[in-house]
């Protein structure tokens, strides 16, 4: 998701996707950087189906008391890509598979 507002609790998104799955706060995850929220989160649906149904019917409503329209991404959005850095720059093509122990040591060097 792209485009909530900086206020947006766990339980709001759960709310925006009823009726799309058993979605819970904990298959939400509101993106933060440097300790502020940047208007994107991550929400884990329980399958690929229900993740598409939702994002057809609710790409740009609005969330939120604030009412800010969310654009909704998946898995083959090359934004979602990015974001969540699943390729690795020098390969777009091999999916990036490391564990965080592995980033630390890649970090390291």
């Amino acid at each position: 998701m792209r485009g909530c507002p900086y206020k947006i609790e766990a339980k709001e998104i759960v709310d925006f996707f009823d009726g799309y799955g058993s979605l819970s706060v904990d298959d939400v995850f509101i993106e933060e950087s440097n300790g502020r929220r940047t208007g994107s989160a991550l929400c884990i649906f329980e399958n690929k189906e229900i993740a598409q149904d939702a994002k057809a019917a609710l790409n740009k409503k609005n969330i939120g008391e604030e009412q800010r329209y969310v654009e909704l991404h998946d898995c083959n959005d090359l934004f979602m890509k990015k974001v969540c850095q699943l390729f690795d720059d020098q390969d777009q093509d091999t999916p990036k598979t490391t564990t965080a122990g592995e980033e630390a040591e890649e970090k390291k060097e």
